[in-house]
């Protein structure tokens, strides 16, 4: 017998076995465009919307790859429809309907602008990683980034994130005035902020748009929200559609894996009116920036100093390396020593949330890739430990553990450089591996901290941090 494609048409019949949608997906409209339809999204994002649409059948999404126009083409062919698998003692399938349109927007930027200027649209979001967020050390758009740089000089950009989303925009000014809000939710420090700050300098340098004077446009009618946002989405296992069909008897190929846990946090910042996604467990706030702080420097840097010890141990996903006695050890020495202590003011107890963090990392059925996790490190490295390392030198303790995670970065490096080139995911990773090959030893780390800007200059310049990351280096390999 044939098993069934995930389609409208199965639906009904799925009733009882998994959850499906409690509205009917073909009704809704979309108010909502998103940019990055990657796993974490559908179980993100989309979930959070499929929750509320029963009630507010204005929020479906009208979803965007970057570039993955298979993703997008396997979702269309699915009119929307996906499987969210909840990994826990039982496993809870979920039809998610909350997504009624995909592409790709490199294949279809013409039609993301249309989309984002169309007045029934009042959200934006965004998962599109940290490295599409090009800065300088000083926190400004990267003129030098090679589609930042085409993009300026295009009448229409799209080639990098900020080019296309800013086209967007500029398409909105001319058809609408309907307010808008703009929310990423990548692991960025003030990433509502940052993506303010990019978009309107892009406005400004753009010779078009800067005419058309967009920049004091966006001031009064687009708001950039700051976020947290949290949920353990590994990449998909080719179990995981044998799993899907076990459970909803059909093949879906865009199904998704996941944790129980979920976290949405959202500055109170529109201008229009709000959507309803705290009616599915969402949280807005004056101010994100506890709640960013304590997730950023605990869990995404603890996933980032688990990431290249577990890699260099030969391990393959992130429970194995927590679950590992002296990795651990060193991540909670970390965490207890140099995190906690140096954190802003925060209501939750950090401690008990570093325990909840290592515990969820354990989770046996959420198997998180430490290759997926120890990609982009240059950036990962800036945003989430160096933060720390600079508030302990500010209060005079040398930051040795924040210095032994970098160690271990560069020595991963190192590795990939001498053996496994191609499993360098870094947006300076031609030069990275350029450095490891040229240079020996101690140089490496030192050349490094001089080109690459993967801490602040408060850092890469300090003797005694320079000092603690070669000590660093000299431990791991006696």
């Amino acid at each position: 017998m044939v098993t069934p494609e995930l389609s409208p048409e199965v639906l009904a019949g799925l009733r009882g076995r998994v959850r499906i949608p409690d509205y009917d997906p073909e009704s809704v409209r979309v108010g909502q465009v998103h940019l990055g339809l990657g796993g974490f999204h559908r179980a993100h994002q989309a979930v959070y919307a499929d929750s509320v649409l029963a009630r507010h059948p204005g929020c479906a999404i009208s979803a965007y790859t970057w570039r993955n126009a298979e993703l997008a083409d396997a979702l269309t062919a699915q009119d929307g429809l996906f499987t969210v698998v909840t990994a826990d003692e039982d496993r809870e399938a979920r039809i998610i309907g909350s997504i009624r349109r995909a592409r790709s927007a490199a294949a279809h930027p013409a039609r993301f602008a249309a989309e984002v200027a169309d007045p029934a649209v009042t959200v934006v979001t965004l998962t599109v990683t940290e490295k599409a967020y090009p800065q300088t050390s000083d926190g400004h758009l990267d003129t030098g980034n090679p589609a930042i740089a085409r993009d300026r000089v295009r009448e229409e950009p799209g080639e990098s994130v900020i080019g296309l989303l800013t086209r967007a925009l500029a398409e909105r000014a001319r058809r609408t005035t309907r307010p808008l809000a703009v929310i990423s939710c990548d692991n960025l420090s003030g990433n509502g902020l940052v993506t303010e700050r990019l978009v309107h300098e892009f406005a400004q340098q753009h010779p078009v748009y800067r005419e058309a004077e967009l920049s004091a446009w966006l001031a009064g009618h687009v708001t950039f929200p700051s976020t947290v946002v949290d949920r353990i989405v590994p990449g998909p296992a080719e179990a995981l559609g044998a799993e899907v069909r076990g459970l909803s008897g059909v093949r879906d190929a865009a199904a998704v894996l996941t944790e129980p846990y979920r976290q949405w946090i959202i500055e109170d910042r529109f201008l229009g009116e709000r959507p309803p996604w705290d009616e599915a467990g969402a949280v807005f706030v004056p101010e994100v920036a506890p709640y960013e702080q304590l997730k950023l420097r605990v869990l995404n840097a603890a996933h980032t100093a688990l990431a290249y010890p577990g890699l260099l141990a030969g391990q393959d996903n992130v429970r194995e390396a927590v679950t590992d006695p002296a990795i651990r050890a060193g991540v909670e020495d970390l965490i207890d020593q140099e995190i906690i202590p140096h954190l802003p003011v925060v209501e939750a107890d950090p401690a008990a949330y570093a325990a909840t963090v290592l515990r969820r990392f354990a989770n046996p059925e959420v198997p998180y890739s430490l290759a997926k996790l120890g990609a982009d490190g240059s950036q990962k490295i800036r945003q989430r430990l160096a933060p720390t390392a600079v508030a302990a030198l500010e209060r005079g303790h040398p930051p040795h553990r924040v210095a032994a995670v970098l160690a271990s970065w560069i020595r991963w490096v190192v590795h990939c450089a001498r053996e496994q080139p191609d499993r360098l995911m870094d947006p300076h990773s031609a030069a990275l591996l350029e450095i490891a090959r040229t240079h020996r030893d101690e140089s490496v780390a030192l050349r490094i901290l001089d080109t690459i800007p993967v801490v602040p200059e408060r850092l890469s310049a300090d003797p005694v941090f320079r000092e603690e990351v070669l000590a660093g280096l000299r431990t791991a390999s006696r």
